[in-house]
């Protein structure tokens, strides 16, 4: 049997105290060059109708606000 869902939200409150590493962000020259290619796409430019977004987005988050937790 899995854990319960006390158990589960301790260890969420535990992680969730951890220290979390700071100062800068190193990307790596091949990350850099995938987000050059996806923003040189034709969808991406600018102009080009991005409705479609805030439609995925209220959906998604209407998905999650129905969601129950099963016991």
């Amino acid at each position: 049997m899995g854990p319960t869902k006390a158990e589960v939200l301790e260890m969420l409150d535990a992680y969730a105290r951890m220290p979390k590493p700071s100062g800068p962000v190193t990307l790596s020259a091949g990350y850099l060059r995938a987000v050059e290619r996806w923003e040189a796409l034709p969808d991406n430019a600018a102009g080009v109708d991005k409705s479609w977004v805030l439609h995925a987005d209220r959906a998604a988050r209407e998905t999650t606000a129905r969601a129950r937790l099963l016991a």
